[in-house]
């Protein structure tokens, strides 16, 4: 179970997970869990109590490995499809013609109108690749992307980075650098992105 409660830390409530959220871990057998539930629910410093579950993302979903995810924001996917007739800006990204839900949504019209400016996007998934440091590198297609800090809920520290692929796939969807020469096109290239970092290695977390 992952309990929240207003008051101060208390050991007895279990495994402290979070002491800034006040969060709990309690281990508590299947045949009680329903009856421990009703007390703690019952508990006026009880703010939420929930059975804690775990995240995963699917596998086999074309992610590169761990330790080639700086090229996932540029790899080239599904079938080449000309950008259509209609009026509108067109990047020079290479792999823009890949993009065909981009003009779908209308995107051609809509980057004429704003590019996100002024937003910070947090993408709370497995990290961005975002940075050139211990170990990691940028994905090269987001190197006129702009990052806010983040932080890292795995590894407990302020590094987000990317160990799984997915984190930088999904930025580079919403804020990948655009009309760059390189890669394929962002739906807000002018968007800041806030890396945070819920699923490791693995694409697991669980929800505490």
């Amino acid at each position: 179970l992952a309990l929240v409660v207003d008051d101060t830390p208390r050991t007895e409530l279990g495994q402290l997970v979070s002491d800034d959220a006040e969060l709990y871990r309690l281990d508590v057998p299947a045949s009680e869990r329903a009856d421990v539930l009703r007390e703690l629910e019952a508990i006026s410093e009880t703010e939420a109590v929930e059975v804690e579950r775990s995240w995963r993302l699917p596998v086999g979903e074309g992610f590169i490995a761990a330790s080639d995810a700086s090229h996932v924001a540029s790899a080239p996917t599904g079938s080449e499809v000309e950008p259509s007739d209609r009026e509108g800006f067109t990047p020079n990204d290479p792999y823009y013609r890949n993009q065909w839900h981009l003009d779908q949504i209308g995107m051609r019209r809509a980057w004429e109108r704003g590019c996100g400016e002024g937003s910070v996007v947090a993408v709370i998934d497995t990290g961005v690749a975002h940075r050139d440091a211990d170990g990691f590198r940028r994905a090269p297609d987001l190197a006129e992307t702009r990052f806010v800090p983040g932080w890292d809920f795995v590894g407990n520290d302020a590094n987000a980075d990317d160990e799984h692929g997915h984190g930088t796939h999904v930025a580079g969807t919403i804020a990948q650098s655009t009309n760059n020469g390189v890669g394929v096109a962002g739906v807000a290239p002018g968007a800041l992105i806030m890396p945070v970092r819920v699923l490791d290695a693995n694409g697991s977390g669980n929800w505490a």
